[in-house]
């Protein structure tokens, strides 16, 4: 596990430098430097974050299991009582040679969740120095147990790397500075700080607004599944029903980005454009960002709320009418089968 105190500078994380730490077989790691840590809460509104390294973490053997207990765990959303054994064992298998790395700041926020599978081999963890991030709007849904996105540079200090590894738990200390060769302001690292927070709560927002649009996508497949058993009259009149809504819907959807099926070299601008280039302005800069990136962000957040808008008028309005026209007693959800003779 990892053990000891490294320190790094803010200015050089742009080089991807790695944080060299101690290392020590599991059970040796226990020693002055360890912490004895319960596994951290999420912060739920952390903001953007991504690499400074937790260096060659080695994989020990999990420890044999002493057996279960008999403790009986009841929920309400189960009508049966059910074992704790066996909802920890399910989470043991799950979570069995996953190595999980919590990042946590001088107040004990978790900023960053980085989650690995270790092999038997030394292992590279990365932190790349960033906080938890907020996701771009796309398409494709993140897996359950994705890590945190990454967003801004964390701003100096002192910060806490909580590991976890089957039923082992270590921390190391980390000194986060500034690097003396640049030119660089608590003052300027501030207004970064404050103009990436602003930038976040704008990529957030178009990131639930596009997928209020894939959730209406859900729900219309369906509403086809559901018409299956439908008389053809009424099967034609939501068909075309359907498909101006879903005529609106593509208008908005490629206001945000590319149309799915798209060929080729487009020139096409859209929020996606606007989203990408402040955040080039905002990674670029380890200082104050400049009127230029400003600039940027107030054209991207006026463009932000231009189609968050469009996307609320969609559902209060079109979305509404559609769902308030379906009758499911109009037709059978189920095909009538007669009994054999």
């Amino acid at each position: 596990m990892i053990s000891g105190t490294t320190s790094g500078t803010a200015g050089s994380i742009r080089n991807a430098l790695d944080l060299s730490t101690t290392t020590a077989p599991a059970f040796t790691a226990w020693g002055a430097y360890s912490f004895d840590c319960a596994e951290p809460a999420e912060k739920k509104d952390s903001t953007k974050v991504d690499s400074t390294a937790i260096k060659k973490t080695k994989k020990q053997p999990a420890p044999k299991d002493e057996g279960p207990k008999s403790k009986v765990a009841s929920t309400d959303s189960l009508k049966t009582a059910v074992p704790s054994d066996t909802l920890k064992k399910k989470e043991e298998i799950k979570d069995k040679d996953l190595g999980k790395f919590y990042v946590l700041n001088s107040k004990g926020d978790t900023i960053r969740y980085i989650n690995q599978k270790l092999e038997e081999k030394w292992n590279d963890v990365y932190w790349d120095l960033r906080e938890k991030g907020v996701r771009f709007p796309s398409r494709n849904e993140p897996p359950p147990d994705a890590d945190d996105p990454s967003g801004q540079y964390v701003l100096p200090g002192q910060y806490k790397i909580v590991a976890l590894y089957n039923k082992l738990k270590d921390s190391t200390m980390i000194t986060v500075g500034l690097d003396p060769r640049l030119n660089i302001t608590p003052a300027d690292l501030e207004a970064r700080n404050n103009m990436a927070k602003a930038f976040s709560a704008d990529v957030d927002l178009s990131q639930r607004a596009f997928k209020a649009l894939q959730d209406v996508r859900k729900d219309l497949k369906m509403f086809e599944s559901l018409l299956v058993n439908a008389p053809d009259s009424i099967k034609d009149k939501f068909k075309d029903q359907q498909k101006d809504l879903t005529k609106k819907m593509v208008a908005i959807e490629t206001k945000f980005m590319e149309p799915e099926d798209v060929k080729g070299f487009t020139d096409e601008i859209n929020l996606g454009t606007y989203l990408y280039s402040s955040s080039s302005y905002l990674s670029s800069s380890l200082g104050d960002p400049g009127s230029n990136a400003r600039d940027m962000l107030k054209l991207t957040h006026a463009e932000v709320e231009k189609l968050v808008k469009e996307v609320n008028d969609f559902l209060e309005k079109d979305w509404v009418e559609f769902k308030a026209k379906v009758d499911l007693s109009q037709w059978p959800l189920f095909k009538k089968i007669d009994p054999l003779k």
